[in-house]
């Protein structure tokens, strides 16, 4: 009997650490991308300072980089808890000026931009994307 408890207790364990596996993780940003764009920065937000709209979808942490080169970009990801709550941003979000969203299996990001031609810019989103 003792070993059936002892292989359910490993069983849970096992299940529990892949299940959370990731939550904990930092995105992996790049550090550099083609027209000269370099990570300058990079720090964990507070959630308070996330949009309605994600705050009500649920997300788990957020972060804010800094990309410099070309001109600037701002960065913002959110951990979201479900894909289908990532799909309901895509379709959520309101379109505004010089800001680029899009949404892979973790992360809804968010870029706003500054005096970057279309080229550079597309060039990031893409190095992002991946």
């Amino acid at each position: 009997m003792k070993l059936v408890s002892k292989f359910g207790a490993l069983l849970s364990l096992l299940v529990l650490t892949c299940c959370s596996h990731g939550a904990n993780e930092s995105p992996k940003l790049p550090e550099n991308a083609p027209f000269g764009w370099q990570l300058k920065s990079v720090a964990e937000t507070k959630p308070e300072l996330a949009p309605e709209t994600v705050r009500q979808l649920g997300f788990s942490r957020s972060w804010r980089a800094e990309y410099g080169g070309p001109g600037t970009a701002h960065v913002d990801l959110y951990r979201l808890k479900s894909e289908a709550a990532g799909l309901e941003m895509t379709q959520r979000w309101r379109p505004a000026a010089n800001t680029v969203t899009f949404f892979n299996a973790r992360y809804f990001t968010v870029i706003v931009w500054d005096r970057v031609d279309r080229a550079a810019l597309t060039a990031l989103v893409k190095e992002l994307e991946r």
